[in-house]
C-alpha cells in the first residue's frame, strides 16, 4: 500500500494540481472538504473525498471529524500525512499538531500564527 497524504480543505485553488502531483508521485490521496461545498477534485479519480462540517460554522466539530477520521484510519506500516492548502486548513492543521496519529505538514506554533498573520508579514518584511 502507497503512503496516505490527506489534504485539507478541497475547496483549495490549488487543490487539483496538488491532488495530480501527489497522485503523480504515487501517494494515495485522500482530501477533507466542506460538507455539501462544490470542488473540482471531487470529480477526480486520483482522489477520494471525505466530507466534513464546514470550520466557518463549527471548526470543534470540523477538528473532532479530522481527528476521528485520522485515529481510525492508522495504519501500522505508515503514518499519514495532513497537508493544508489554505489558511483555513492551515489553521485547523496548527490545532492538530502533535495529535490525530499524523504528520502535519505545515508550520505550527508561532511559525502558524506568522503565516496567518499577513500584517505582521508586511510588518517584518518592511524591518528587513
Amino acid at each position: 500500500m502507497s503512503q496516505v497524504v490527506y489534504i485539507a480543505l478541497a475547496e483549495a485553488l490549488s487543490a487539483p494540481e496538488v491532488v495530480w502531483s501527489l497522485a503523480d508521485a504515487g501517494f494515495e490521496v485522500v482530501a477533507f472538504a466542506r460538507r455539501g461545498r462544490p470542488s473540482a477534485v471531487r470529480h477526480s479519480r486520483y482522489v477520494r473525498v471525505i466530507e466534513v462540517a464546514p470550520p466557518e460554522t463549527d471548526f470543534e466539530a470540523t477538528l473532532s471529524e479530522i481527528k476521528s477520521h485520522l485515529a481510525s484510519s492508522r495504519d501500522a506500516s505508515s503514518t499519514p500525512v495532513l497537508l493544508p492548502l489554505d489558511d483555513t486548513a492551515l489553521w485547523l492543521c496548527s490545532q492538530l499538531a502533535g495529535e490525530g496519529g499524523c504528520i502535519v505538514a505545515s508550520p505550527s506554533g508561532c511559525q502558524a500564527e506568522l503565516a496567518l498573520d499577513k500584517w505582521r508579514q508586511v510588518r517584518e518584511a518592511e524591518l528587513a
